[in-house]
């Protein structure tokens, strides 16, 4: 992106602390912090002050659409959205529905993602929607793999990489996403689904106690204070 351009599309964002400033708007998107209580409360002041044609959606993944979009007095014209982290990187975007979302809701906020160069998957309300429901099951396998014993840290890995085509492996990836993070994930996950698949490894806890959290903090599967990174030596595994 030139300078001039850059320049160009910073002009067209506004930044504002009163949400009258979404009142002319067509899409709204709500990514406030992912509490039931605080989201449904902002939802609802926007609601409120949206024009009537207008679409409302919320960037969460882990909370219960249902419940959100009962708490509007246009149901019809909400959806939940997750954008894939990072979100410059990535092209998917989840787009989650509710048994009150209208079709052309859903079709605007498809152009919309389209527009911004998105591609989207439709899925049924759901915590995790489809993304997160897969990914943090393969991710706690990971480290109840290298708790076995079976292989390295470095060869997990490596193993999923060379061998299923994915950019880096479960535990590089924990890292990248950050330890709070995956274990705010899985405790979600478990408490709503009831599934064993999303129980939280030894190992995830006592990173979480130690405040390891991954590459923002140097250290969490691997530590990556040194030269070259390696196994976190907190870390046990069977011999």
């Amino acid at each position: 992106m030139g300078a001039a351009l850059g320049q160009e599309v910073l002009g067209r964002i506004r930044f504002s602390g009163d949400l009258e400033a979404v009142a002319d708007a067509d899409v709204v998107i709500e990514s406030a912090i992912e509490a039931d209580t605080a989201a449904v409360d902002l939802l609802k002041k926007l609601d409120a002050v949206m024009l009537p044609e207008a679409v409302l959606g919320t960037h969460a993944s882990m909370l219960k659409l249902e419940p959100c979009a009962s708490a509007l007095t246009r149901p019809e014209r909400f959806v939940g959205l997750h954008f894939l982290s990072p979100v410059i990187g990535m092209q998917l975007v989840e787009v989650g529905c509710t048994t009150q979302t209208a079709d052309h809701a859903l079709q605007r906020f498809e152009l919309f993602c389209s527009q911004i160069g998105k591609t989207v998957v439709r899925v049924k309300a759901s915590p995790g929607y489809l993304v997160n429901r897969l990914l943090v099951a393969y991710l706690l396998h990971g480290i109840e793999t290298l708790e076995s014993g079976i292989a390295s840290a470095d060869d997990i890995d490596q193993a999923m990489q060379l061998g299923c085509g994915h950019p880096v492996g479960p535990l590089t990836l924990c890292d990248l996403l950050g330890i709070d993070v995956v274990c705010c994930m899985a405790d979600a996950l478990q408490r709503e689904l009831k599934d064993d698949r999303y129980r939280i490894p030894s190992t995830l806890k006592q990173l979480l106690q130690q405040k390891h959290f991954g590459r923002m903090t140097g250290i969490g599967i691997y530590d990556y204070t040194g030269m070259k990174r390696k196994l976190n030596p907190s870390i046990k595994t069977a011999r």
